[in-house]
C-alpha cells in the first residue's frame, strides 16, 4: 500500500474508502425522532443484557441476590454503559472540530468532511442517548476517572493520536454493546438502540481504523513507540473499569456485596473466569488489532 506523508497521511485505498463513507452517510442522514420507536418505551421488567454478561456473573456476589436484584444490577450496568457513550460522544465533537479549525490548510478536504459528518452524528447519538435514559428511568454514572484530563490533553496532541484515543474508547464500548445486543431475550428497545446505533458505528470505527493505520506505515519509530508506551500502559485501567466500575455499589436500591472501596474483592471480579472468556470473546478483534499495532502484546 502506498501512502502519501502528510500532516494527515492517507493512502488510495484509505480515499476510496473514506469516499464510500461519505456517500452512505448522506443517503441515510440521522434524524432523532425517527432513531426509534420512542413511543413502545423501555420494558423494565426484561433484562437489558444476558445474565452472563452481568459485572459479577459467575462470582458468589450474584449467586447472593435475589432475581429483583440481578434484574436491577442488569439495568444500572447498562445505564454505566450508556453514560461511557453519552460522555465520549459529546466529547468528540468539539474534539473533531477543533482539529479542522486549528489544522484546516493540513487535513485533507475528504478527512476534513468526515470528521464534520462524524461529530454530526455523534451529536445526534448523545441525544438518542439522553432520550432513552429519561425514558428507561435511569440516571447517568459519572464520568470515567481521567476523561476530563484525557479530553483536556487531546486538543493538543496530532489529530491523529486524538482519534487514536477516541477510537479505543468507542470500538471498546460499541464491541461490548454488540455482544450484549445479540441476546433474543433483552427489552427490544434497548436492542434497538444498540443496533440502530452500530449502523453509525460501525463506520465510524472504520475510518478511524484507516486513518490511524495509515498514520503508523509512515511515523517515525521513536514517536509511534511513544505513542505506544503511553496507551499501553493505560489499557489496563481501560478495560479494568468497562469489566467493573464500583459506582454500582451506590446505584442500587439494595445493600450491594461488593463495597465500592473493596479494592482486592474488586480486582477478584475483574479477573474473574467468566469476565476474562467475556473480554476474549467481545473484544478479540481489538485485542487482534492493537497487536498487529504493537500497542498491546500477545498476552493480555
Amino acid at each position: 500500500m502506498t501512502t502519501s506523508e502528510t500532516f494527515i497521511p492517507t493512502s488510495d485505498g484509505t480515499n476510496q474508502v473514506i469516499g464510500r463513507l461519505i456517500d452512505m452517510s448522506y443517503a441515510k442522514p440521522l434524524d432523532l425522532e425517527g432513531f426509534l420507536q420512542w413511543d413502545l418505551g423501555v420494558d423494565r421488567s426484561r433484562p437489558p443484557k444476558p445474565e452472563s454478561h452481568s459485572w459479577i456473573y459467575g462470582t458468589r456476589h450474584w449467586d447472593a441476590l435475589s432475581e429483583a436484584e440481578r434484574l436491577e444490577t442488569l439495568w444500572q450496568e447498562n445505564a454505566r454503559d450508556i453514560s461511557m457513550f453519552i460522555y465520549l460522544e459529546q466529547y468528540i465533537p468539539p474534539l473533531y472540530v477543533g482539529y479542522i479549525n486549528q489544522h484546516r490548510d493540513k487535513i485533507p478536504k475528504n478527512v476534513m468532511e468526515y470528521l464534520m459528518i462524524f461529530s454530526k452524528e455523534e451529536i445526534v447519538h448523545t441525544l438518542a442517548f439522553r432520550r432513552y435514559m429519561k425514558i428507561a428511568g435511569l440516571e447517568l454514572f459519572t464520568p470515567p476517572q481521567g476523561y476530563a484530563r484525557l479530553f483536556d490533553r487531546l486538543p493538543h496532541e496530532h489529530p491523529v493520536v486524538g482519534i487514536l484515543y477516541t477510537l479505543l474508547i468507542e470500538w471498546l464500548a460499541e464491541l461490548g454493546a454488540m455482544h450484549n445486543a445479540r441476546d433474543r431475550d433483552i427489552d427490544p428497545v434497548t436492542k434497538d438502540l444498540y443496533l440502530i446505533h452500530h449502523q453509525d458505528e460501525a463506520r465510524h470505527i472504520g475510518f478511524a481504523r484507516k486513518l490511524v493505520e495509515c498514520f503508523f506505515e509512515v511515523t517515525p519509530t521513536e514517536i509511534l513507540n511513544q505513542i505506544r508506551t503511553t496507551i499501553r500502559a493505560q489499557l489496563p485501567s481501560l478495560f479494568g473499569l468497562y469489566t467493573y466500575n464500583p459506582e454500582i455499589a451506590s446505584r442500587v436500591s439494595f445493600a450491594f456485596p461488593v463495597a465500592p472501596e473493596a479494592e482486592e474483592e474488586i480486582a477478584l471480579i475483574r479477573t474473574s473466569e467468566n469476565n476474562r472468556r467475556l473480554n476474549e470473546e467481545r473484544f478479540g478483534e481489538l485485542y487482534a488489532w492493537l497487536t498487529k499495532l504493537e500497542i498491546m502484546g500477545q498476552t493480555h
